[in-house]
């Protein structure tokens, strides 16, 4: 088995909730793992990759979002992250914005690329205090 060459117009990224991006090319090439996230359940800890997207420039820029929870003192929080590809692996690991606090239980969020050509970033916010019932969404958007 040859391993895939990373040409986003041919291969399909795939996230698990556990914290593994793996490369899997459609026409049989193969399955390789390209990320595993520092601090997610794969790595054995308590954060989750929620969602992926790749920049609308990938073959320039070379860039893929992650939406994802981190440990913080309080609990867990959402960040969004960049990871720079080379040959089929993501690294150069720089966080864009860190916010609000995730559900332990379930969280939940999507990061997509606009029309616009702008990273936006929904999330579901844990109750706080005593709003436990009323659930809160907050939408990002990054130039």
């Amino acid at each position: 088995m040859t391993e895939p060459s990373f040409d986003p117009h041919v291969v399909q990224l795939v996230g698990e909730r556990a914290g593994v991006v793996r490369i899997v090319d459609p026409a049989g090439q193969g399955v390789r793992t390209s990320l595993i996230l520092e601090d997610s359940l794969a790595s054995g800890g308590p954060g989750m990759l929620l969602s992926l997207a790749l920049d609308p420039d990938f073959e320039r820029t070379r860039f893929l979002y992650v939406l994802k929870t981190a440990p913080r003192r309080d609990g867990l929080t959402y960040q969004i992250v960049r990871y720079r590809g080379v040959a089929g692996i993501f690294g150069e690991r720089a966080v864009l914005h860190e916010t609000g606090r995730a559900d332990p239980a379930q969280p939940s969020g999507t990061i997509r690329v606009g029309q616009d050509g702008k990273l936006y970033a929904a999330v579901l916010q844990a109750p706080i205090g005593e709003d436990r019932g009323e659930m809160r969404g907050l939408v990002l958007r990054l130039n």
